[in-house]
Formats: structure tokens, sequence, C-alpha cells
């Protein structure tokens, strides 16, 4: 899909949650230069880097240099996008903040994302995903299980904060070049991994101002129809909206007829509340009886949603991603071949962009440095004073 055709990006990013929102640009047809630091990004040598950093072209800047920021602004002069995660005081600090390159680059969308959102006491401080997604807003505390002793919280989920993030901002920049392109003017986009945070834990935090406490434990559901249940080799999650529809066919399914005329259960509200215990209970016992690839049959013959719980381990080989091409394989900076995700959007029946190996740290400084008008006795100098570094030099 080559929607973006044409489209520069000057990228000053770290970590992941800047990367992941050009890698989904690119993939689309944008353009984009990946502006390091000497060494290159702090996680440059993870096993994910490769596969967030992917098709973008690399140059090394000493952004403290008088030289190097020179070569930040001719870079920055004929781009349509710059996307950054630095904090915003660095921003500041390098002149790279919005209020400072608006008025020079009148046409630029400036990306920018942070920890916590630009205002408040927290607005310069580090975030990461695990902390800001994950523990500002609320989602780790909520996923512990209730009752544990001494209490055990979670460990985060490593990237999800990150790459939704990133998505946001991706769609957040898409829509500010559909604007420019009626009124010629740039603009900035902003988001924060605790606003994506809060956004993506709607669901709890509004129904815990109904009355559902969190955490929760799955031994004393809100609602019996929406729970964790044991099979034989694992656990199941049983969820339906529809009393009606659902329940009692269920029962007949895992051979539980008698209780389709029980009155204690004639509405979806008789599964609520303190009515959950007991169904949970008897449910539990149910399902039990059988193992989940048992119950995948059975909700099948039903027409019901199953979940089965699984790893990412499970996921490399799972046969319904492979059979969407949600999968592909990569080799990564170590020479280890990988499967990683296939972008998330497909057009047409265009097959999803390959991932390959990020290019090494300033790889392609002066390719770049000759597209934006600099000769060769220039890029001489700029790498003798190090103000940028080239591979191999």
């Amino acid at each position: 899909m080559n929607a973006l055709e044409g489209i520069k990006i000057v990228e000053l990013t770290t970590a992941a949650a800047g990367p992941t929102c050009t890698k989904l640009l690119i993939e689309y047809g944008a353009d984009c230069i990946m502006v390091e630091p000497k060494g290159g990004m702090v996680n440059r040598f993870t096993p994910q880097f490769d596969f967030m950093n992917t098709h973008k072209k690399a140059i090394v800047v000493d952004l403290k240099s008088p030289d190097g920021m020179v070569v930040m602004h001719r870079l920055l002069e004929d781009a349509d996008v710059f996307v950054s995660n630095y904090r915003y005081k660095a921003l500041t600090k390098l002149k790279l903040d919005y209020d400072s390159i608006k008025d020079k680059y009148p046409r630029l969308v400036y990306a920018f994302l942070t920890g916590y959102g630009e205002h408040g006491d927290m607005a310069d401080d580090p975030g990461f995903d695990n902390t800001a997604f994950w523990c500002r807003a609320g989602l780790l505390h909520d996923m512990t299980e209730k009752g544990c002793t001494p209490p055990m919280p979670p460990v985060s989920p490593s990237g999800l904060g990150d790459i939704l993030c990133g998505a946001t901002l991706a769609l957040g920049v898409t829509t500010a070049l559909h604007e420019r392109n009626k009124t010629g003017k740039g603009t900035k986009v902003c988001t924060s991994l605790l606003s994506l945070g809060l956004y993506a834990n709607f669901s709890q935090m509004i129904l815990n101002q109904y009355g559902t406490e969190y955490p929760k434990t799955r031994l004393k559901p809100n609602r019996a129809l929406s729970n964790s249940y044991p099979a034989k080799d694992g656990y199941i999650y049983l969820i339906t909206l529809d009393f009606k529809k659902d329940f009692f066919k269920l029962l007949k399914a895992l051979g539980r007829e008698d209780l389709v005329d029980d009155p204690r259960w004639t509405c979806m509200k008789d599964t609520e509340g303190e009515k959950a215990l007991e169904l949970r209970e008897i449910l539990d016992e149910a399902f039990s009886k059988y193992t989940i690839a048992e119950l995948r049959e059975i909700f099948k013959s039903i027409d019901m949603a199953l979940g089965e719980y699984r790893g990412c381990a499970d996921e490399i080989n799972d046969p319904q991603a492979i059979a969407n091409d949600y999968l592909l394989k990569m080799t990564n900076y170590d020479g280890k071949e990988i499967t990683v995700p296939a972008s998330p959007l497909k057009f047409g029946y265009k097959k999803p962009v390959q991932v390959d190996t990020a290019a090494p740290i300033g790889y392609d400084t002066i390719s770049i440095l000759k597209k934006v008008g600099y000769a060769d006795t220039e890029i001489e100098a700029l790498i003798n004073n190090q103000a940028v570094f080239a591979e191999g030099r």
C-alpha cells in the first residue's frame, strides 16, 4: 500500500512508542530518516529493535554541536512530518520544540508523544510503557488476582502500550496530513502513554463508577457468564451478552439439561452479583470435565465465542494467524530468524510488507547528506568534526 508515497518523515525517537509510529507510516509508503545519537539508540541491540525500525534510513548526528544542528534543520526543510518522543525539556533545550520551529516550517506536521502528557507535575518525568500505560493508568493494578496472600501484582507485558501509542500517533499524523492538504498548514499532534492507558481502560473505568470493584477474582465474578473457567488441561474464557440466545443451549451442550428450567436463572440479572457465585461453582464443575479441544468443538457447534488461554509461544505457530498472513519471518540483527506480527491493517488483497533487519548505525549518513545538498568536501568536514558519523568511517 503506497498511499503515503512521497511523504518524508524525520524521526528523533528512542525506545519503542516513537519508532512504532513511523514503522506503520512506512508500511503505507512514507520514507523515514531515523536520526540517532553516536552509538545509536539505547535499545539498538535488543531483539525488538529491528522489528520497530525496519526500512528506515539511518543517520547519526551530534545535535549538541552547531554543525550537527545545521544538519538537522537541513533534514527538516523539506520534511512533511517530524516525529519525536524525546522529553519536551530536551527538545526545548535543542530548540526543536514545536514553538521553536512551527514558524520556520509552517507545513510541517509535528508529531509528539510523552509518558504523562504535556502539562501537570509529571509532564517532564521519564515514562515507559510499564510505568505510564500499565501502572499509572490503572491497568496493572486491576489485573491483580484479588485475595492473593501476599498480594502478587502481575508483570506488565512489554511494549503493548508503546505500540498502541505509536499506532494512535500514526493515525493523528495521517489526519493532520489530510488537513494540511486542505489548509496548506501543518499542526502539532500529540498523545501519551498515560492517555492511551486510560482510553484502553475505558470499560473498567466506567463500570467502577457503577459499583464494579477492581481488582477481581474469578472465584467471585461480577457476572458468571463473563469469567474464566477450568478445563481439564487449562483455562478458557466464557462470555456472552445475550442470555436468552446462549445460556440454555450452553447448559444443554455441557450436559446440564437439568438446569434449563431452573427458576434461579431466568435472565442475565440472575447471573450477576451474589447469584453469580453459585452458578460459577456449577460451571466450574461442568467445564472441568472437558479438554480445551473438546470445548472448542462444543462451542463451535452451538455458535458461541470461546477464549482459549494461550501464550505468545503458542501464537508463533497459530494456524488461524498463519491463514490470514498475520505472521511474518524476519532475520534479526544477530542472524536469528524469528517470527513477528504483520501490520494489522490490510488494503484489498495486497500482501503485508516484509520486515527486514534495520539499517546499521549511520549506514545512510553520507547518502542522506548528499540528498539534502551537501558536497563531498562538506561531508568530509562534518565527519572529521564529529558533527555526524557514518558507518565504516
